[in-house]
């Protein structure tokens, strides 16, 4: 059966299946190639994300105490995304670290579904999230930088901001 693709007398047998993978390995290597220039500009942005945040608050006449529980939702949504990424907890509250690690290892585990106690009550809406598809498919999983800009992303994705909950609408 592959006589005609490895026999040099005869003229070069092509298919269209082997062109349709030709340009689908492109274009994947290609996806692959713009993913991976995003991975550092996500990082900065979600690590300038918080420090923004708190100087705009500063500069309003609400007190900051009004914004505490949002920016701790703030620091629970982008903390986890920002550590799977390589960035640092500096600027965080050091009463939210523990939690975003906690994230951080159930994102990477993949392998649960569950909801958060900042996320709770559950909801007809939200009863858990579902950690498993944090799981790197397709080219994301072969390159170790593209799997945790996978996870971050799905991370990002995943944790809503929803209208009906006061903390979440402001954190967002």
């Amino acid at each position: 059966s592959f006589s005609p693709y490895i026999d040099p007398d005869r003229p070069v047998f092509i298919t269209t299946d082997s062109l349709l993978n030709g340009f689908h390995v492109l274009l994947e290597d290609s996806i692959g190639e713009l993913e991976k220039h995003r991975i550092a500009p996500l990082r900065r942005h979600l690590a300038n994300a918080l420090p923004r945040v708190r100087a705009e608050i500063a500069q309003t006449p609400i007190p900051a105490a009004e914004f505490a529980t949002a920016i701790r939702q703030a620091e629970y949504v982008i903390g986890p995304a920002l550590v799977i990424l390589g960035g640092s907890l500096d600027g965080f509250s050091p009463e939210t670290r523990t939690e975003i690690a906690r994230q951080v290892e159930l994102i990477r585990a993949a392998s649960t579904e569950e909801l958060p106690l900042w996320l709770g009550p559950t909801s007809p809406d939200l009863l858990g999230l579902d950690y498993r598809r944090c799981r790197p498919v397709g080219f994301y999983a072969s390159n170790p930088g593209l799997a945790d800009y996978f996870r971050a992303v799905r991370w990002l994705q995943m944790v809503p901001f929803r209208a009906n909950r006061d903390t979440e609408l402001l954190a967002a």
